[in-house]
């Protein structure tokens, strides 16, 4: 059976919203669920990178929710995290399943890509499988030959082919400041629902009178949350979202995409947001 780790936080007014658990919140706290299962199982995060050159970087993940869970429903979260070798140690999967009493509030998956810390003081860093020796302390039922799912590329060629557009627009710029970085003066990546969290508000505000679907975005929960990430953003580079809503299915989807606000707009991600 693949290793976990478990643990319970109590709940406080920051994890939530008015109707549900604060997406950002997710991330963070699996994130550090991967801390704990990395320190309980294999090396202690710093280790990993100071000691066998390695790091995790982040390709995508997803935040599903499933039962209905708020402020008031429960004393505390109870957290388990479990952790998967995929593609012979190219990639690596997180799966996190967030408790609320009896109800299963929501489930998060991570996956990342293992790198090589090329540079120890600029911790700059290129893909490469995990070493054997890092391989061999995985189990038998936590290493996976196959490569895992691209949710946002499947549900981009769906929506292309179905979805009616609603309204679009581009936000204001933004500049990743260090308190949207971690230790390499690159951004979080929690720090992504609430740049698209705020582009989804603005878009609803401004054509929710033409297009009324549009208030379910700040009405309704949060069903679903998918996002690629392509490239980092680095310490006071200037960014900015792109962001597209659609009816699909009657139910309300936004697509996000993260833009360099530089000549050509490299996207940095691709997020979709169902409701």
């Amino acid at each position: 059976m693949p290793r976990t780790v478990a643990f319970s936080l109590p709940t406080d007014t920051t994890q939530f919203t008015a109707l549900q658990l604060q997406p950002k919140i997710l991330l963070s706290i699996s994130f550090s669920a991967l801390a704990r299962w990395l320190r309980e199982h294999l090396v202690s995060f710093p280790d990993l990178i100071r000691r066998h050159g390695y790091s995790l970087v982040i390709l995508g993940a997803n935040i599903r929710y499933e039962q209905p869970l708020g402020f008031f429903d429960c004393d505390e979260l109870h957290v388990e995290a479990a952790l998967r070798i995929l593609r012979h140690g190219k990639r690596v999967k997180l799966d996190v399943t967030f408790h609320g009493g009896e109800v299963r509030g929501a489930t998060v998956g991570i996956l990342f890509c293992p790198v090589h810390i090329d540079d120890a003081l600029s911790l700059g860093a290129s893909p490469q499988a995990l070493s054997d020796a890092l391989l061999a302390r995985f189990q038998p039922d936590e290493i996976d030959s196959s490569a895992g799912a691209r949710p946002v590329r499947d549900l981009l060629r769906h929506l292309e082919g179905s979805a009616e557009q609603l309204a679009h627009a581009e936000g204001p710029p933004f500049v990743i400041h260090r308190h949207m970085c971690e230790v390499a003066d690159q951004w979080a990546f929690l720090e992504v629902p609430a740049l698209t969290g705020g582009a989804r508000e603005a878009l609803a505000m401004e054509n929710g009178g033409q297009a009324p679907l549009l208030t379910e975005g700040l009405r309704h929960s949060l069903r679903s949350f998918d996002m690629e990430l392509f490239r980092p953003y680095f310490w006071f580079q200037e960014g900015t979202v792109e962001t597209t809503a659609y009816r699909w299915d009657d139910h309300l989807t936004f697509v996000h995409r993260l833009l360099s606000k530089l000549p050509g707009e490299k996207v940095h991600g691709t997020i979709i947001e169902q409701f």
